[in-house]
């Protein structure tokens, strides 16, 4: 004999077609750990960093006001900064001078430039040449010291990247506007 249906047990019999529980989804725990790394990288920055304001192996930043526009450098244990002067062009003779300053904070900096085509399809790596007394191709410069001097370039005028390498490394790069 069949039951009235106000009399049916809906108990264990109705609990088949629940939805069955899951654990979260991948993507819910990516994004939950997305979240966690964004959060602790937002404070860090917030706070700073945990090193000690008085550490003496830190460079000093210098708060020189002739060092705007410029680049600090660090590489190893040699730090500075380096920056350019407007550049100018001689396109008669087909040549470009730029007048660059170096100082060097700490250790010793063995320098060197070169330079390339910023829209150069072919990367043509461009060289020094010879610049005159007051020439800056390549050298030393030690702790304390700044050298102010040219560079001279044999290109057209066109927007380049001047590099400042070590003596196998590239340390810097500045753009110079064409």
């Amino acid at each position: 004999m069949s039951q009235p249906l106000t009399q049916t047990a809906a108990g264990p019999a109705i609990a088949r077609y629940a939805t069955p529980k899951r654990p979260p989804s991948l993507v819910v725990l990516t994004l939950a750990a997305t979240l966690v790394v964004l959060a602790a990288f937002v404070l860090s920055q917030l706070f700073g960093s945990t090193k000690s304001d008085s550490d003496p192996s830190d460079p000093v930043p210098s708060t020189d006001p002739s060092r705007s526009g410029g680049l600090p450098f660090e590489h190893g244990s040699t730090a500075g900064y380096w920056s350019l002067r407007s550049p100018r062009w001689d396109s008669g003779r087909g040549l470009v001078t730029i007048e660059v300053e170096i100082s060097v904070d700490q250790g010793l900096l063995a320098y060197q430039f070169y330079a390339y085509a910023t829209h150069d399809a072919d990367a043509t790596i461009l060289y020094p040449v010879s610049g005159g007394p007051n020439s800056l191709d390549s050298g030393y410069v030690r702790a304390g010291q700044s050298l102010v001097g040219d560079l001279v370039f044999a290109t057209t005028r066109q927007d380049l990247t001047l590099i400042l390498a070590g003596e196998s490394f590239q340390i810097s790069a500045l753009p110079v506007p064409g």
